[in-house]
């Protein structure tokens, strides 16, 4: 594994070449590994930048982004690593064209390259913190810097979660947002009418970075982020719980989604792969818990259920 030793302000970019029915996957695997940023600057050929900061966690978590791409072979049958393009046989190849270290500004400006404004759902419109945008009545506007936080809208489980939040939302309830990444879902959320939102996340990054989009889209009076998870929080209640996490996450806190949603609450769960949709409604199949619908885009799916009164 390459050492990057560079300051706080510099970046490592991974350009990856990946067969296109696997784009959705991969792009999600390297932000769950802590990809501060994914841009798709080549659909037809799947080429993939990804951006990682190059501390000194870095080669820990390259080595298990790795492995992570390796086993999505399970998945999708015949995918193998390689150092070369095309296919070999039957198999399709996934593989490194380069690595190389870049700096604050270059990260940044290369985004900013990629990302627009984004409609989402019937009212919400995702704007990037740098863009103009001339509002329409009816829109309801999430201004956004994502930092090195993983939640622009652009990815399917953001937008999933999105387009529920939206049709869940009631004026004044009170919310939980687990996994709040850049805070996207939680401002949201206050600007649909929430009363009051609490935003968790483990990574201290993403804590920092929700602060400052919050803080941005005014809404810091009424959303709390807290560096934490759930289950660190054993008087939290809410009314909506919305999670846009992994499958195997979502799964091994379930207990703990169920416990702070309220009789008469709604639980949105994003972050799944179809194939694991099963496996993740199945690890919420409890007394007092009732499945009620599926969103699916791109490969990837949302669900909510509904905590009975």
């Amino acid at each position: 594994m390459t050492h990057f030793g560079g300051t706080e302000l510099d970046y490592v970019e991974m350009i990856l070449r990946v067969p296109p029915q696997t784009l959705e996957a991969v792009t999600h695997v390297l932000q769950e590994h802590g990809s501060g940023g994914v841009v798709i600057d080549d659909e037809g050929a799947a080429r993939v930048r990804a951006y990682f900061a190059a501390d000194e966690t870095l080669e820990e978590r390259l080595r298990n982004l790795r492995g992570a791409l390796a086993r999505l072979s399970v998945f999708f049958p015949g995918l193998a690593a390689g150092g070369a393009a095309g296919e070999t046989g039957d198999e399709a190849v996934w593989w490194y064209e380069e690595e190389r270290l870049v700096s604050d500004e270059d990260w940044a400006n290369a985004w900013k390259a990629y990302w627009k404004p984004l409609r989402i759902g019937e009212r919400l419109v995702v704007v990037p913190s740098w863009e103009e945008y001339r509002q329409a009545a009816g829109d309801v506007v999430v201004r956004l810097d994502p930092g090195m936080a993983f939640g622009t809208g652009t990815h399917a489980s953001t937008a999933l979660a999105l387009r529920l939040l939206e049709r869940e939302m009631m004026p004044g309830m009170a919310v939980l947002d687990v996994g709040t990444g850049s805070g996207i879902l939680a401002i949201a959320a206050a600007l649909l009418g929430a009363g009051s939102v609490v935003a968790l996340d483990i990574d201290p990054v993403a804590v920092r970075v929700a602060r400052e989009n919050t803080a941005k889209n005014r809404v810091a009076d009424r959303v709390e982020v807290i560096h934490g998870e759930a289950a660190s929080r054993p008087d939290a209640s809410a009314d909506l719980v919305v999670a846009n996490i992994t499958a195997d996450v979502l799964m091994a806190i379930a207990g703990d989604l169920v416990r702070v949603l309220r009789p008469g609450g709604t639980l949105i769960l994003s972050g799944i792969l179809l194939q694991e949709a099963r496996r993740v409604a199945e690890a919420f199949d409890r007394p007092g818990v009732a499945r009620r619908h599926a969103l699916e885009q791109d490969g990837w799916t949302a669900l909510v259920l509904d905590r009975l009164p």
